[in-house]
């Protein structure tokens, strides 16, 4: 049997020219794919972001913080939180959040007296990710070690901690920024674990919008 028929039997088609039997013509294009591997990246005023810009982001909405089983009895407690960020964007697909501003935060599920609530272990060093060709960003505590996540106070009183070793956010362009849409139905973002909740209790919804500092606009993409 030549090479050509080989190679068509398994396939329907030839795939390619380095194999000399079925299993090659598959490590083949394992190799093949991996060279044409997708990378991300943040653009600023339509280029490849090449140094550290800085840029705020403020949420478009209240951001709701829940512990699925925070309550006494083991009830839903959630509490929604308006804030804005700082940080940079760039290198490359390289984003960091250096701090957190939580303002007016109200109780919208079972019972949280004077919410507030406050990031733990800033800043936090962040990436993008294609994931299903899906832009994200993976948020991790800076130096690698360490959780991200929040403290719930209520009453001025720490409640309830939720944190994670990597936290994720689906990133969307709009135009002139990024939208960084936090959804706890989304498969591809982790939940958080919590110490009144137990694990996979922190729920995290709502989007923030990322502009730069300096008036350039700002996206992801394909590198």
């Amino acid at each position: 049997m030549s090479r050509y028929k080989e190679k068509k039997d398994c396939y329907g088609k030839i795939l390619c020219g380095c194999a000399d039997s079925c299993w090659m013509v598959a490590l083949c294009l394992l190799y093949a794919s991996s060279a044409f591997a997708v990378e991300s990246t943040w653009l600023v005023d339509g280029a490849v972001s090449t140094v550290a810009h800085e840029v705020d982001s403020e949420s478009s909405g209240p951001i709701p913080l829940a512990d699925a089983k925070g309550g006494i009895f083991g009830e839903e407690v959630e509490i929604l939180c308006g804030g804005t960020d700082l940080g940079t964007i760039g290198a490359g697909k390289a984003d960091r959040t250096e701090s957190i501003t939580v303002s007016s935060c109200v109780t919208d599920k079972g019972i949280c007296p004077a919410p507030g609530a406050e990031p733990i272990n800033l800043p936090w060093s962040t990436r993008i990710e294609l994931i299903s060709r899906i832009f994200y960003d993976d948020i991790i505590a800076a130096g690698g070690s360490g959780t991200v996540g929040y403290h719930v106070l209520c009453s001025k009183i720490v409640e309830d901690t939720c944190e994670l070793d990597l936290a994720r956010a689906l990133l969307e362009n709009n135009g002139l920024g990024v939208n960084v849409v936090f959804s706890s139905t989304d498969a591809n973002q982790p939940k958080a674990n919590c110490t009144r909740g137990g694990a996979e209790a922190g729920l995290v919804n709502g989007t923030d919008f990322v502009l730069s500092e300096t008036g350039l606009t700002v996206a992801v993409s394909e590198a």
